[in-house]
Protein backbone atom coordinates (compact mmCIF):
# COMPACT_ATOMS: atom_id res chain seq x y z
CA UNK A 1 0.00 0.00 0.00
CA UNK A 2 2.89 2.58 1.06
CA UNK A 3 4.49 1.74 -2.21
CA UNK A 4 1.39 2.65 -3.94
CA UNK A 5 1.07 6.13 -2.18
CA UNK A 6 4.60 6.40 -3.21
CA UNK A 7 4.10 5.08 -6.70
CA UNK A 8 0.98 7.71 -7.26
CA UNK A 9 2.60 10.80 -5.66
CA UNK A 10 5.69 10.25 -8.11
CA UNK A 11 2.25 10.04 -10.85
CA UNK A 12 1.66 13.20 -9.74
CA UNK A 13 5.17 14.65 -9.55
CA UNK A 14 5.56 13.74 -13.05
CA UNK A 15 2.33 14.96 -14.20
CA UNK A 16 3.52 18.44 -12.67
CA UNK A 17 6.67 18.63 -14.15
CA UNK A 18 5.26 17.46 -17.37
CA UNK A 19 2.76 20.77 -17.56
CA UNK A 20 5.53 22.30 -16.03
CA UNK A 21 8.00 22.06 -19.00
CA UNK A 22 4.76 22.27 -21.45
CA UNK A 23 3.87 25.51 -20.06
CA UNK A 24 8.06 26.73 -20.10
CA UNK A 25 8.05 25.60 -23.80
CA UNK A 26 4.55 27.74 -24.73
CA UNK A 27 6.16 30.51 -23.26
CA UNK A 28 9.11 30.28 -24.75
CA UNK A 29 7.62 30.04 -28.25
CA UNK A 30 5.45 32.88 -28.08
CA UNK A 31 8.75 34.90 -26.91
CA UNK A 32 10.24 33.35 -30.07
CA UNK A 33 7.24 34.23 -32.27
CA UNK A 34 6.83 37.64 -30.68
CA UNK A 35 10.70 38.32 -31.65
CA UNK A 36 10.78 37.34 -35.31
CA UNK A 37 7.21 38.84 -35.94
CA UNK A 38 8.90 42.18 -34.22
CA UNK A 39 12.11 41.26 -36.55
CA UNK A 40 10.22 40.49 -39.74
CA UNK A 41 8.51 44.26 -38.80
CA UNK A 42 11.51 45.94 -37.44
CA UNK A 43 10.70 49.73 -38.90
CA UNK A 44 6.74 49.40 -38.10
CA UNK A 45 8.16 48.23 -34.52
CA UNK A 46 11.18 50.38 -33.98
CA UNK A 47 9.19 53.38 -35.20
CA UNK A 48 6.39 52.82 -33.03
CA UNK A 49 8.58 52.67 -29.92
CA UNK A 50 10.22 55.75 -31.15
CA UNK A 51 7.25 57.41 -31.37
CA UNK A 52 6.17 56.66 -27.71
CA UNK A 53 9.10 57.95 -26.37
CA UNK A 54 8.69 61.08 -28.03
CA UNK A 55 5.28 61.63 -27.05
CA UNK A 56 6.79 61.42 -23.32
CA UNK A 57 8.90 63.82 -24.05
CA UNK A 58 6.88 66.12 -25.35
CA UNK A 59 3.85 65.04 -22.07
CA UNK A 60 7.44 66.31 -20.24
CA UNK A 61 8.26 69.19 -21.94
CA UNK A 62 4.64 70.82 -21.47
CA UNK A 63 4.62 69.66 -17.91
CA UNK A 64 7.90 72.15 -17.54
CA UNK A 65 6.91 75.02 -20.16
CA UNK A 66 3.48 75.11 -17.34
CA UNK A 67 5.46 75.31 -14.46
CA UNK A 68 7.83 77.89 -15.61
CA UNK A 69 4.54 80.12 -17.25
CA UNK A 70 2.31 80.04 -13.99
CA UNK A 71 3.02 84.03 -13.63
CA UNK A 72 2.40 85.08 -17.29
CA UNK A 73 0.00 83.04 -17.41
CA UNK A 74 -2.15 84.50 -14.88
CA UNK A 75 -1.13 88.23 -16.13
CA UNK A 76 -3.99 87.44 -19.28
CA UNK A 77 -6.63 88.03 -16.60
CA UNK A 78 -8.25 90.97 -13.89
CA UNK A 79 -7.89 90.00 -10.44
CA UNK A 80 -11.25 91.89 -9.37
CA UNK A 81 -14.14 90.52 -8.23
CA UNK A 82 -17.64 91.29 -9.57
CA UNK A 83 -19.32 91.12 -6.72
CA UNK A 84 -22.71 91.88 -8.26
CA UNK A 85 -21.73 88.65 -10.45
CA UNK A 86 -22.13 86.59 -6.23
CA UNK A 87 -25.80 87.72 -6.66
CA UNK A 88 -28.28 85.25 -7.89
CA UNK A 89 -31.90 84.49 -9.54
CA UNK A 90 -34.08 82.19 -9.17
CA UNK A 91 -33.29 78.96 -11.63
CA UNK A 92 -37.09 78.05 -11.55
CA UNK A 93 -38.13 75.46 -13.95
CA UNK A 94 -41.58 75.79 -15.97
CA UNK A 95 -44.42 74.23 -14.71
CA UNK A 96 -44.53 70.93 -17.01
CA UNK A 97 -48.02 68.89 -16.33
CA UNK A 98 -47.65 66.75 -19.59
CA UNK A 99 -50.58 65.36 -20.59
CA UNK A 100 -52.55 66.23 -17.64
CA UNK A 101 -52.67 69.53 -19.32
CA UNK A 102 -55.36 68.48 -21.58
CA UNK A 103 -58.93 67.99 -20.53
CA UNK A 104 -60.35 64.76 -20.68
CA UNK A 105 -62.87 64.78 -23.67
CA UNK A 106 -66.55 64.47 -23.01
CA UNK A 107 -68.67 61.59 -24.83
CA UNK A 108 -70.41 62.76 -27.95
CA UNK A 109 -74.05 61.24 -28.31
CA UNK A 110 -73.81 61.35 -32.05
CA UNK A 111 -71.21 58.83 -31.59
CA UNK A 112 -73.56 56.22 -29.66
CA UNK A 113 -76.73 56.93 -31.13
CA UNK A 114 -78.01 54.11 -33.32
CA UNK A 115 -79.18 55.00 -36.79
CA UNK A 116 -83.15 55.83 -36.90
CA UNK A 117 -85.21 52.95 -39.10
CA UNK A 118 -85.89 53.42 -42.22
CA UNK A 119 -89.55 53.02 -43.82
CA UNK A 120 -89.12 50.10 -44.98
CA UNK A 121 -87.80 48.45 -41.43
CA UNK A 122 -90.37 49.80 -39.54
CA UNK A 123 -92.14 47.96 -41.75
CA UNK A 124 -90.54 44.51 -40.66
CA UNK A 125 -89.77 45.41 -36.59
CA UNK A 126 -87.13 48.08 -37.32
CA UNK A 127 -88.92 50.14 -34.67
CA UNK A 128 -88.10 47.61 -31.96
CA UNK A 129 -85.11 46.67 -32.78
CA UNK A 130 -83.95 50.70 -33.21
CA UNK A 131 -85.43 50.70 -29.70
CA UNK A 132 -83.52 48.32 -28.10
CA UNK A 133 -80.32 49.78 -29.75
CA UNK A 134 -81.53 53.00 -28.50
CA UNK A 135 -81.53 51.88 -24.89
CA UNK A 136 -78.64 50.40 -25.03
CA UNK A 137 -76.71 53.10 -26.57
CA UNK A 138 -78.20 55.23 -23.97
CA UNK A 139 -76.67 53.22 -20.82
CA UNK A 140 -73.37 52.87 -22.86
CA UNK A 141 -73.30 56.89 -22.82
CA UNK A 142 -74.34 57.42 -19.48
CA UNK A 143 -71.65 55.05 -18.47
CA UNK A 144 -68.88 56.85 -20.64
CA UNK A 145 -69.75 60.36 -19.39
CA UNK A 146 -69.56 59.14 -15.53
CA UNK A 147 -66.38 57.29 -16.41
CA UNK A 148 -65.39 60.45 -18.18
CA UNK A 149 -66.13 63.08 -14.90
CA UNK A 150 -65.00 60.73 -12.58
CA UNK A 151 -61.28 60.73 -14.46
CA UNK A 152 -61.25 64.82 -15.27
CA UNK A 153 -62.37 65.10 -11.36
CA UNK A 154 -58.70 63.03 -10.90
CA UNK A 155 -57.32 65.08 -13.54
CA UNK A 156 -58.02 67.79 -12.20
CA UNK A 157 -57.56 67.11 -8.51
CA UNK A 158 -53.63 66.12 -9.69
CA UNK A 159 -53.23 69.28 -11.53
CA UNK A 160 -54.33 71.25 -8.33
CA UNK A 161 -51.27 69.23 -6.71
CA UNK A 162 -48.66 69.26 -8.47
CA UNK A 163 -49.93 73.34 -9.02
CA UNK A 164 -49.83 73.52 -5.36
CA UNK A 165 -46.03 72.10 -5.04
CA UNK A 166 -44.58 73.78 -7.94
CA UNK A 167 -45.61 77.41 -6.46
CA UNK A 168 -44.26 75.79 -3.20
CA UNK A 169 -40.94 75.31 -4.76
CA UNK A 170 -40.84 78.20 -6.17
CA UNK A 171 -41.56 80.19 -3.28
CA UNK A 172 -39.24 78.08 -1.24
CA UNK A 173 -36.58 79.05 -3.78
CA UNK A 174 -37.11 82.49 -3.92
CA UNK A 175 -36.89 82.52 -0.27
CA UNK A 176 -33.04 81.18 -0.76
CA UNK A 177 -32.22 83.17 -3.14
CA UNK A 178 -33.83 86.64 -1.35
CA UNK A 179 -31.82 85.13 1.66
CA UNK A 180 -28.67 84.28 -0.08
CA UNK A 181 -28.77 88.21 -2.31
CA UNK A 182 -28.69 90.01 1.38
CA UNK A 183 -26.03 88.04 2.39
CA UNK A 184 -24.14 89.16 -0.64
CA UNK A 185 -25.39 92.58 0.02
CA UNK A 186 -24.46 92.89 3.34
CA UNK A 187 -21.14 91.33 2.64
CA UNK A 188 -20.47 94.42 0.25
CA UNK A 189 -21.55 96.82 2.81
CA UNK A 190 -19.42 95.80 5.22
CA UNK A 191 -16.39 95.63 2.64
CA UNK A 192 -17.08 99.36 1.90
CA UNK A 193 -17.08 100.33 5.37
CA UNK A 194 -13.38 97.77 5.70
CA UNK A 195 -14.71 95.67 7.96
CA UNK A 196 -11.98 93.10 9.01
CA UNK A 197 -14.43 89.63 8.93
CA UNK A 198 -15.23 91.02 5.46
CA UNK A 199 -12.42 92.09 4.33
CA UNK A 200 -10.33 88.72 4.65
CA UNK A 201 -13.58 86.87 2.98
CA UNK A 202 -13.11 89.42 -0.29
CA UNK A 203 -9.32 88.19 -0.30
CA UNK A 204 -9.84 84.53 0.62
CA UNK A 205 -11.74 84.50 -2.53
CA UNK A 206 -9.19 86.11 -4.36
CA UNK A 207 -6.78 83.89 -3.48
CA UNK A 208 -8.84 81.00 -4.57
CA UNK A 209 -9.27 82.13 -7.87
CA UNK A 210 -5.54 82.84 -8.84
CA UNK A 211 -4.72 80.67 -11.63
CA UNK A 212 -2.78 77.61 -10.80
CA UNK A 213 -1.92 74.20 -12.59
CA UNK A 214 -4.60 71.35 -11.86
CA UNK A 215 -3.56 69.53 -8.60
CA UNK A 216 -2.02 72.39 -7.07
CA UNK A 217 -3.62 73.61 -2.93
CA UNK A 218 -5.29 76.93 -2.30
CA UNK A 219 -5.60 76.49 1.42
CA UNK A 220 -4.87 80.12 2.74
CA UNK A 221 -5.22 81.75 5.68
CA UNK A 222 -5.44 85.83 5.77
CA UNK A 223 -5.26 88.49 8.92
CA UNK A 224 -6.25 91.70 7.81
CA UNK A 225 -5.06 94.89 9.37
CA UNK A 226 -7.44 97.46 9.18
CA UNK A 227 -5.39 100.37 10.23
CA UNK A 228 -2.62 100.18 7.91
CA UNK A 229 -5.11 98.02 5.08
CA UNK A 230 -2.05 95.61 5.57
CA UNK A 231 -2.40 92.11 4.29
CA UNK A 232 -0.55 88.74 5.80
CA UNK A 233 -0.83 85.98 3.93
CA UNK A 234 -0.20 82.31 4.56
CA UNK A 235 -0.66 80.24 1.52
CA UNK A 236 -0.06 76.71 0.96
CA UNK A 237 2.74 75.80 -1.70
CA UNK A 238 2.77 72.59 -3.80
CA UNK A 239 5.56 70.10 -2.68
CA UNK A 240 8.95 70.22 -4.40
CA UNK A 241 7.92 66.79 -6.18
CA UNK A 242 5.66 68.37 -8.51
CA UNK A 243 9.21 69.30 -10.48
CA UNK A 244 10.09 66.39 -12.80
CA UNK A 245 13.40 64.46 -11.45
CA UNK A 246 13.85 62.96 -15.46
CA UNK A 247 14.99 65.54 -17.51
CA UNK A 248 14.45 63.30 -20.83
CA UNK A 249 14.13 59.59 -21.85
CA UNK A 250 15.60 57.46 -24.43
CA UNK A 251 15.29 54.56 -26.54
CA UNK A 252 18.15 52.78 -27.87
CA UNK A 253 17.04 50.62 -30.57
CA UNK A 254 20.03 48.01 -30.70
CA UNK A 255 18.88 46.39 -27.33
CA UNK A 256 15.28 47.82 -28.03
CA UNK A 257 15.50 49.31 -23.74
CA UNK A 258 13.66 52.34 -22.41
CA UNK A 259 16.28 55.17 -20.32
CA UNK A 260 15.71 58.18 -18.57
CA UNK A 261 18.54 61.01 -17.92
CA UNK A 262 17.52 62.20 -14.55
CA UNK A 263 17.40 66.16 -13.97
CA UNK A 264 20.82 67.45 -11.51
CA UNK A 265 19.51 68.36 -8.01
CA UNK A 266 20.38 72.06 -8.60
CA UNK A 267 17.91 72.01 -11.96
CA UNK A 268 15.04 70.69 -9.74
CA UNK A 269 15.98 73.28 -6.89
CA UNK A 270 15.92 76.22 -9.44
CA UNK A 271 12.48 74.93 -11.21
CA UNK A 272 10.82 74.88 -7.63
CA UNK A 273 12.13 78.24 -6.72
CA UNK A 274 10.77 79.42 -9.99
CA UNK A 275 7.74 77.94 -9.05
CA UNK A 276 6.87 78.95 -5.99
CA UNK A 277 8.46 82.63 -6.77
CA UNK A 278 5.17 82.53 -9.85
CA UNK A 279 3.20 81.85 -7.41
CA UNK A 280 4.40 84.17 -4.74
CA UNK A 281 4.32 87.34 -7.23
CA UNK A 282 1.30 86.67 -8.81
CA UNK A 283 -0.78 85.73 -5.45
CA UNK A 284 0.41 89.18 -4.48
CA UNK A 285 -0.30 90.72 -8.00
CA UNK A 286 -3.87 89.83 -7.62
CA UNK A 287 -4.38 90.99 -4.14
CA UNK A 288 -2.60 94.16 -4.95
CA UNK A 289 -4.99 94.82 -7.98
CA UNK A 290 -8.20 93.42 -6.86
CA UNK A 291 -8.90 95.73 -4.11
CA UNK A 292 -7.33 99.46 -4.39
CA UNK A 293 -7.11 100.34 -0.81
CA UNK A 294 -4.60 97.86 0.56
CA UNK A 295 -1.01 99.17 0.90
CA UNK A 296 0.82 96.35 1.69
CA UNK A 297 1.24 92.27 1.78
CA UNK A 298 3.05 89.90 3.58
CA UNK A 299 2.75 86.49 2.00
CA UNK A 300 4.18 83.61 3.43
CA UNK A 301 4.31 80.53 1.76
CA UNK A 302 4.47 77.17 3.35
CA UNK A 303 4.97 73.20 2.42
CA UNK A 304 2.74 70.69 4.23
CA UNK A 305 4.54 67.54 5.45
CA UNK A 306 7.84 68.76 5.22
CA UNK A 307 8.85 65.47 6.83
CA UNK A 308 12.74 66.21 8.56
CA UNK A 309 12.54 70.36 8.20
CA UNK A 310 11.39 72.20 10.94
CA UNK A 311 10.45 75.22 9.22
CA UNK A 312 8.64 75.00 6.28
CA UNK A 313 7.75 78.29 5.02
CA UNK A 314 9.80 78.11 1.60
CA UNK A 315 9.01 81.85 0.85
CA UNK A 316 8.31 84.81 2.10
CA UNK A 317 7.76 88.39 0.83
CA UNK A 318 6.76 91.38 2.39
CA UNK A 319 6.01 94.31 -0.19
CA UNK A 320 4.39 97.99 -0.57
CA UNK A 321 2.03 98.59 -3.17
CA UNK A 322 4.18 101.40 -4.48
CA UNK A 323 7.30 99.06 -5.08
CA UNK A 324 5.37 96.13 -6.80
CA UNK A 325 6.22 95.90 -10.55
CA UNK A 326 3.39 96.37 -12.80
CA UNK A 327 1.61 93.80 -15.17
CA UNK A 328 4.06 94.74 -18.17
CA UNK A 329 6.90 94.87 -15.88
CA UNK A 330 5.78 91.22 -14.56
CA UNK A 331 6.06 90.06 -18.04
CA UNK A 332 9.31 91.09 -18.51
CA UNK A 333 10.90 89.70 -15.50
CA UNK A 334 12.47 86.05 -14.19
CA UNK A 335 9.98 85.51 -11.59
CA UNK A 336 12.92 84.28 -9.33
CA UNK A 337 14.57 87.69 -9.58
CA UNK A 338 11.90 89.98 -9.32
CA UNK A 339 11.27 88.30 -6.27
CA UNK A 340 14.56 88.41 -4.46
CA UNK A 341 14.91 92.16 -5.80
CA UNK A 342 11.83 92.69 -3.93
CA UNK A 343 14.21 91.04 -1.05
CA UNK A 344 11.82 88.05 -0.75
CA UNK A 345 13.46 85.11 1.41
CA UNK A 346 13.48 81.88 -0.04
CA UNK A 347 14.44 77.85 1.30
CA UNK A 348 14.69 75.52 -0.95
CA UNK A 349 17.01 72.33 0.05
CA UNK A 350 18.48 70.00 -2.64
Amino acid sequence: MANRRRSGATEWQRRQEALGRQAEHAHTAAERARTVGAKARPDSYLERRRREIERRNRALSALVDELGAILVSGLTRSSRIDLAALRRTPDIPALELGTMARPIPVPDWPAYAPASPGPLSRLFGGTRRYQRRLATATVKFEDDRRGRDQAENERQRKVAAVTALHAEQTRRDEQVVRAHNAEVAEFVRALEQRDRAAVERYFGLVVHRVPLPAGFPRNAEIVFGQQHERLVVRFELPPRDIVPTVAAYLYLATTDEERSTQRAPEDVSALYRGVISQIALLCVRDLFGSDRHVSSVCFNGHVSGTGEHEHPCMISLNVERADFPSDEDLRQVTAEVCARQLKATTTVWS
